[in-house]
């Protein structure tokens, strides 16, 4: 039997990292809440203060690191989120190697955006709407997607 392994290392500016957690604020809160991704403070009464900015279900801080927390609340089960930000990037890689049940037309658009790049070329973020956003954060989640 033959065998190819194929393995890419793209970059992502913190720019696209804010993209993709504006479209998890958009593509997940059917199933997930009060989702916070990266050292954000809340007042006395659970209000988010300082900076951040937020969309849909989701809030982030505007500086973060891959080792800050994502947390929120699944709906379903009423039971609470957490990962880190890293996790993102490892679903990503998961599923653009096709090690997850998504099926390989949405896989796909996923490798895609996050393929290698010419020098001159960046990530296209624009690929990546609140459907995929959704299975990348779920497969960050749960290690596969769950919901939808």
């Amino acid at each position: 039997m033959f065998k190819v392994e194929y393995q890419t290392n793209v970059e992502l500016s913190e720019e696209d990292m804010t993209s993709l957690f504006c479209s998890i604020g958009q593509g997940s809160s059917y199933w997930c809440e009060d989702v916070s991704i990266g050292r954000i403070e809340t007042d006395s009464e659970g209000y988010y203060k300082g900076e951040y900015e937020w969309e849909g279900c989701a809030a982030w801080a505007k500086k973060f690191t891959l080792d800050d927390p994502i947390s929120g609340m699944d709906r379903e089960d009423e039971e609470p989120v957490n990962i880190k930000i890293k996790d993102l990037l490892e679903a990503i890689n998961k599923i653009s190697s096709n090690q997850t049940n998504i099926h390989w037309d949405y896989a796909s658009q996923i490798a895609s955006c996050f393929k290698p790049k010419k020098d001159d070329e960046e990530l296209d973020m624009g690929l990546i709407d609140a459907a995929l956003a959704d299975l990348i954060f779920q497969v960050a989640c749960f290690g596969d997607t769950v919901y939808g």
